[in-house]
C-alpha cells in the first residue's frame, strides 16, 4: 500500500500501515475524523490536512488514540531535568495547552505529560484560582480551538526524538574498525 500523507510528510513512511496498534490497514480522509481529534492531529502532528489528505490507520491510533499512554516519561519544558522522569506524570489536556502556550510563550502540546516538579513550576508562577480553571474549560465560544488553530508549530510530534552522543568506547571501537579496514 501507498503511504499516508501524515506518514511522509513526517518522513515516516515506513511506519504506514503497520498493525501494531490496530489490526487493519487502510486510510481515512478530513471527513472521516472529527473536529476535535483533527485539532489534535494537527497540534501534534504540526500537520493540517487538506481535503485530499490521508492518514493511515496506524497513525490515526497513534496521534489520536494512543498519543497520551504512548508519552511515557515528562516532556521538560523548561529543561530542569538531568534525567527522564517518569513517575506521577499528569497530562496536558487541550484547555491546558493553549492556556500554557500563551502563558509561557512556549509549545505545549495536548497529550504530553508533565511530573511533579514541572507542575509545581507551572502552579507556582501562574496562580489559577479553581474558578478561573473551571471557566476556560467550559470556554462557550470555543475561543481554545480557534487560539490553538491559528499557532503554527513546527513538528511537536518529533519533539520527544533525540539521537545521543556517541560514547568514548563508541568512538575508539568505530576507530578501530576504520583502522583494521583501511589495512586490507
Amino acid at each position: 500500500m501507498d503511504p499516508c500523507s501524515v506518514g511522509v510528510q513526517l518522513q515516516a513512511t515506513n511506519e504506514c500501515h503497520k498493525i501494531y496498534y490496530t489490526r487493519h490497514t487502510g486510510f481515512k480522509t478530513k471527513q472521516d475524523i472529527s473536529s476535535s481529534d483533527l485539532l489534535l492531529l494537527q497540534l501534534r502532528t504540526g500537520i493540517t490536512l487538506s481535503e485530499n489528505n490521508t492518514i493511515c490507520l496506524h497513525h490515526a491510533k497513534i496521534y489520536i488514540e494512543r498519543f497520551e499512554d504512548l508519552q511515557k516519561s515528562c516532556c521538560d519544558p523548561f529543561n530542569i531535568h538531568r534525567k527522564l522522569s517518569k513517575k506521577n506524570l499528569r497530562a496536558i489536556d487541550l484547555d491546558d495547552a493553549a492556556f500554557l502556550s500563551a502563558k509561557f510563550g512556549r509549545q505545549f502540546v495536548p497529550g504530553w505529560k508533565l511530573c511533579p516538579k514541572c507542575m509545581q513550576i507551572i502552579n507556582g508562577s501562574v496562580d489559577v484560582e479553581p474558578e478561573e480553571r473551571q471557566r476556560r474549560r467550559l470556554d462557550p465560544d470555543g475561543r481554545t480551538a480557534k487560539a490553538l488553530k491559528s499557532l503554527q508549530f513546527a513538528n511537536p510530534g518529533r519533539q520527544t526524538e533525540f539521537t545521543p552522543e556517541t560514547s568514548k568506547r563508541e568512538k575508539r571501537r568505530q576507530t578501530k574498525i576504520s583502522v583494521f579496514n583501511s589495512d586490507r
